[in-house]
C-alpha cells in the first residue's frame, strides 16, 4: 500500500511539472512560429526537411502530412469558446496562437512489464531529472524540485518480492546533492 501511495503522489508531482513545461512549450511555439507567419504551422517549409519529408513503412504520407491530419482533427474536435469565437469572426483556419491551444502533446506509452527490461526502469530517474531541469528553466523560482526530492527520499522501504528502490529507478549515488542545487 505504501508503494501505491508513493507512486500516486509522484504522479501528481510530475503532472504539476509537466503542466508548467507544456504551457511554456505552447507559448514558445506560438511566439516563434507566429513571428514568421500567423499560419506558419500550416506550411511544410516551416519545418526541417528531416521531419517534414520523412516517411515510415508503407504509409504514403510523410511526417508533415500525418502531423497536419492530427492537428486538424484536434482543432475540429475542440469545443473551446475561443476557437468557436475565432472561427465565427475570422474563418476556419486557425493561427498558430489559437491552434497550439487545441493540440494534445500526447503521452508516453508506459509499459506494465518493466520488470523484464531493467533499462526502462532505470530511465525513470533520467526522466525525472529532465522534468526537474525543464521546470527550473521555465519557472526559475519554483520549489517543485525540492518538494519532489523530499518525496523521493521517502521512497518506501522494500517490502515486496521485487525489492524496488530509488537505485532501481536509475538514481545515481549522491543524487541528492545535485538535485537540490
Amino acid at each position: 500500500m505504501r508503494l501505491y501511495l508513493f507512486d500516486k503522489e509522484l504522479r501528481l508531482r510530475l503532472t504539476d511539472a509537466l503542466e508548467r513545461i507544456e504551457i511554456a512549450l505552447r507559448v514558445d511555439i506560438a511566439h516563434l512560429l507566429g513571428e514568421r507567419d500567423a499560419f506558419a504551422h500550416l506550411h511544410r517549409d516551416t519545418f526541417h526537411p528531416s521531419f517534414a519529408r520523412r516517411k515510415f513503412g508503407r504509409d504514403p504520407r510523410d511526417n508533415f502530412e500525418k502531423w497536419q491530419e492530427r492537428c486538424e482533427g484536434m482543432e475540429r474536435r475542440s469545443k473551446e469558446d475561443f476557437v468557436n469565437h475565432y472561427r465565427q469572426k475570422h474563418g476556419p483556419r486557425l493561427p498558430i496562437w489559437v491552434a497550439v491551444e487545441t493540440w494534445d502533446f500526447g503521452t508516453l506509452p508506459w509499459c506494465d512489464d518493466f520488470h523484464d527490461q531493467p533499462q526502462l526502469i532505470a530511465r525513470t530517474f533520467l526522466l525525472l531529472s529532465i522534468a526537474r531541469h525543464m521546470t527550473k528553466v521555465v519557472c526559475p523560482d519554483t520549489g517543485w524540485h525540492q518538494r519532489l526530492q523530499a518525496h523521493l527520499t521517502n521512497f518506501p522501504a522494500p517490502h515486496t518480492q521485487r525489492q524496488l528502490s530509488l537505485d532501481d529507478m536509475g538514481a545515481p549515488p549522491g543524487w541528492e546533492r545535485w538535485w537540490s542545487a
